[in-house]
Formats: C-alpha cells, sequence, structure tokens
C-alpha cells in the first residue's frame, strides 16, 4: 500500500498559481479589489482613472440589477407555488401560505 500523502496534489498546485495570476494581473493591472470596491492606482493617469471607475460602476450597476431581477423571479416561483392545489382537499390554500411566507421572509411577497 503506498502512502496516498506522498502523492503530488497537481490540482491544488494548479489552482493556486491560476490565483496567484490573477493577483498579479489584478495588482498590475488595477482590477476590482475581492471586495467589490473601487481602488485607486498610484501613478495612473486621471483620464484612464475615469475609465476604470466608468466600467467599474456599470458592472456593479448590472450586478445589482441582475440580482433584484433573480429575487423577483424566486418571489414569483415562491408565489406561484403557493398557489398551487393542495393534494389532500383540493384548496390553495394561499392567504394562511402567504401569511406564513411574508412572516417568515421578514417582507411582503406581494
Amino acid at each position: 500500500p503506498s502512502d496516498i500523502s506522498s502523492e503530488p496534489r497537481r490540482p491544488s498546485r494548479k489552482a493556486s498559481s491560476t490565483t496567484n495570476i490573477v493577483d498579479d494581473l489584478t495588482s498590475i493591472f488595477g482590477g476590482a479589489s475581492s471586495s467589490g470596491e473601487f481602488q485607486d492606482v498610484e501613478g495612473e493617469i486621471e483620464e484612464r482613472r475615469r475609465v476604470r471607475l466608468d466600467r467599474h460602476q456599470r458592472t456593479q450597476e448590472r450586478a445589482a440589477k441582475a440580482l433584484a431581477e433573480k429575487n423577483e423571479r424566486d418571489r414569483q416561483t415562491q408565489r406561484d407555488r403557493m398557489r398551487e392545489t393542495c393534494k389532500f382537499c383540493g384548496s390553495t390554500h394561499y392567504s394562511l401560505l402567504l401569511a406564513v411566507m411574508s412572516l417568515y421572509l421578514k417582507m411582503p411577497l406581494l
């Protein structure tokens, strides 16, 4: 029986080197930090900074819009599921389920 710990772990090394490359490129070209905040780059000309800031803001806006749309689709799916007919009695039980879900989510579903 061979010792498993003595075998090389190529995938983790590859992922690590990929991460290092991304970190290096981010530091060179001034990409967004992992927190998503815009970072100033020392020595960068104002025009390039402005272009980068505009791109960052558009990206943030698209991400916020996509998240809002996803949340609305999720809420609509929940509403649709609550409207389904009960297999036991044939009722929709919509009002009760809506009240419970509103309390659970701490927000109105309509």
